[in-house]
C-alpha cells in the first residue's frame, strides 16, 4: 500500500473511495515531521457528521489496537462500505517509538489529557502530543459520530 504525506488541511475525508495517508504534523526538536498513519473509506451513503473513527495506540505501550486496525484494514472492502471509516492504527507516534504511555522522547504527555482547550494553539500546550489532540479534535470528531479508541492496559 502506497501512502500520501499530507498536512491534515490536505485530507480527503469526504469524497467517495479508499485513501491511505501518513499525516504529518511537525516535530519540534528537528527538521521534519511526525508521520500518522490514516486510512478512510468513504462509501456512497456516507452523511455530513456521520461515521467511524478508530484509534490504536493512544498509548505507546497498547499493541493491541495496532495489531487489529491493521488486520482490519487488509480485510475492509471498499465495496462493503456503506458511509465513513477512517483508522488511525497509531494515533501516537512518539509514545509508540518509545514504548511507554507518554510521550517520552518528546514532550512527556499522556495523550489521554491532552485533549484540552487551547490545544496546539496555547504555547504552554504546543508539543506533539497536544498538537495531535487538535487534529484529531479539528479535523475528525466533526466527520464522525462514533469513536472506538482501541486501549489495553500497556
Amino acid at each position: 500500500m502506497n501512502r500520501i504525506i499530507c498536512r491534515p488541511d490536505q485530507l480527503d475525508l469526504d469524497s467517495p473511495g479508499r485513501r491511505d495517508y501518513w499525516v504529518a504534523l511537525e516535530h519540534d526538536s528537528i527538521w521534519g515531521d511526525h508521520l500518522i498513519p490514516l486510512t478512510v473509506w468513504i462509501g456512497p451513503e456516507t452523511q455530513s457528521g456521520q461515521g467511524l473513527v478508530a484509534f490504536g495506540s493512544n498509548h505507546g505501550n497498547e499493541y493491541e489496537g495496532p495489531v487489529a486496525l491493521k488486520r482490519l484494514t487488509r480485510e475492509i472492502r471498499l465495496e462493503d462500505v456503506r458511509g465513513r471509516i477512517i483508522f488511525l492504527p497509531v494515533l501516537n507516534p512518539a509514545a509508540f517509538r518509545a514504548g511507554t504511555r507518554e510521550s517520552t522522547l518528546d514532550d512527556r504527555v499522556n495523550m489521554n489529557r491532552a485533549f484540552v482547550d487551547g490545544a496546539g494553539v496555547t504555547p504552554s500546550l504546543g508539543g506533539i502530543t497536544h498538537r495531535i489532540a487538535a487534529f484529531v479534535r479539528q479535523y475528525l470528531w466533526p466527520r464522525v459520530h462514533v469513536v472506538l479508541d482501541l486501549i489495553s492496559v500497556g
